[in-house]
């Protein structure tokens, strides 16, 4: 399924409160995976530019979490996001 993507996330201490957060819109149609990719790696981003260490990321996309523990992406759009991780 493709639909307009929105990139939610947020960081948070080892409490659970949050200490950071970001929304960000991205242009096109994108599927459903690539934006959780993408969401993902906006968010790594965001926390390594506040000086944030010790991360982990949280998903509910079963394709995105399968894809990060095996640590590899395939040769799709897709898996060369993953693949930055």
């Amino acid at each position: 399924m493709v639909a307009r993507a929105v990139g939610i996330g947020c960081n948070e201490d080892s409490v659970g409160d949050v200490v950071a957060a970001t929304c960000r819109l991205m242009d096109g149609d994108i599927e459903g995976d690539v934006a959780e990719a993408l969401a993902a790696r906006h968010v790594l981003d965001m926390a390594c530019e506040a000086g944030l260490r010790n991360l982990v990321v949280k998903s509910d996309c079963n394709k995105f979490v399968a894809q990060l523990r095996r640590g590899h992406g395939k040769t799709t759009n897709f898996g060369a996001i993953v693949n930055l991780f």
